[in-house]
C-alpha cells in the first residue's frame, strides 16, 4: 500500500526555516510586528503552525531572525 496521491514529498532540512523567514518578513512588513500573526505566517509558508514554533522560541525571535535576513 502506497502514500496518498495528494501527499506532498518531504521537505530538506531548513527549508521550513528558511520559508517561515520569507514568509514572516512579507507578513511582519505589510502589518508590522503587532499586527502580523503566527499562523498567517504559517499559512503564507506552507505548513502548520506549530512549525513556527518548532523553529522559533517565539514571534519576537522570529521577528528578530527575520530583520537578520
Amino acid at each position: 500500500m502506497g502514500a496518498p496521491a495528494d501527499r506532498r514529498p518531504r521537505r530538506r532540512p531548513g527549508e521550513n526555516r528558511a520559508g517561515l523567514l520569507a514568509a514572516g518578513t512579507v507578513e511582519f512588513g505589510l502589518r508590522g510586528y503587532a499586527a502580523a500573526q503566527t499562523s498567517a505566517i504559517a499559512e503564507r509558508a506552507g505548513v502548520s503552525q506549530p512549525n513556527v514554533y518548532a523553529n522559533f522560541s517565539s514571534k519576537r525571535e522570529l521577528f528578530f531572525a527575520c530583520l537578520a535576513e
